[in-house]
């Protein structure tokens, strides 16, 4: 069993829509989770164990990984549609979980996932939060 099944796709998007997007070839739609993982997984790589995490399946898996990966996985899918046909509310969800999958990289935001023991390479935020006015005489 993988991260996201096709059934976990169903409950953000109706499967008669989802058949739609696909034209009917439902063997486009583990080409297409398989891509919208991937790039989760280069986005998350740096800090966490996502290979970890992406092999979790059921109720182990973390609620907002899986909610901002389907969104990204339903975005590569509907890539497939022309542009204008693309619903609205899908790119919007993508560019959600972008964001949410930026700030997790950076440290803005603590998921709970596995992190990596060894953060070689993880970048160091440092830096005064108020300027000192000594202007005083």
């Amino acid at each position: 069993m993988a991260f996201i099944e096709q059934t976990d796709l169903e409950r953000y998007i109706d499967p008669d829509d989802l058949t739609q997007i696909v034209d009917g070839d439902v063997n486009v739609i583990p080409g297409g989770i398989a891509d919208g993982l991937e790039f989760v997984k280069e986005m998350l790589r740096q800090r966490y164990d996502v290979e970890d995490e992406m092999s979790k399946t059921g109720t182990d898996r973390n609620a907002s990984l899986l909610k901002q990966s389907i969104a990204v996985v339903l975005f590569y899918i509907s890539e497939r549609l022309p542009t204008d046909v693309m619903p609205e509310n899908r790119g919007m969800a993508y560019d959600r979980a972008v964001d949410w999958l930026k700030e997790c990289a950076s440290g803005k935001r603590m998921p709970n996932l596995k992190e990596l023991e060894d953060n070689t390479g993880v970048s160091i935020r440092y830096g005064n939060s108020s300027t000192v006015n000594n202007n005083h005489y």
